[in-house]
């Protein structure tokens, strides 16, 4: 009987301090990619994982390169990942 009593008073202490701190799970990371070029600044797609945006970044170089709106040797231009959270 003793031990069945523990165990109830055990069990609804631990109910009650659970109740009182949820627990919250902090959100992934997304990330934007930004194409910017002198003082302008072009967001080019936002809430992107960070794999999803470095695959969309190597993709974007070669077509700015190949347009000539970005030169990674000369420093012409800027295209990066930033995390959401920065904004």
């Amino acid at each position: 009987m003793r031990k069945g009593l523990i165990f109830v008073a055990a069990l609804a202490a631990a109910l009650v301090s659970g109740c009182g701190n949820p627990q919250t799970q902090e959100p992934a990371d997304t990330y934007r990619l930004v194409h910017a070029i002198g003082n302008t600044e072009n967001i080019v797609a936002r809430d992107l994982s960070k794999s999803d945006c470095e695959i969309q970044k190597s993709e974007l170089k070669q077509v700015a390169s190949a347009l000539g709106a970005y030169n990674e040797a000369t420093g012409h231009g800027s295209i990066t990942c930033l995390p959401e959270r920065y904004f």
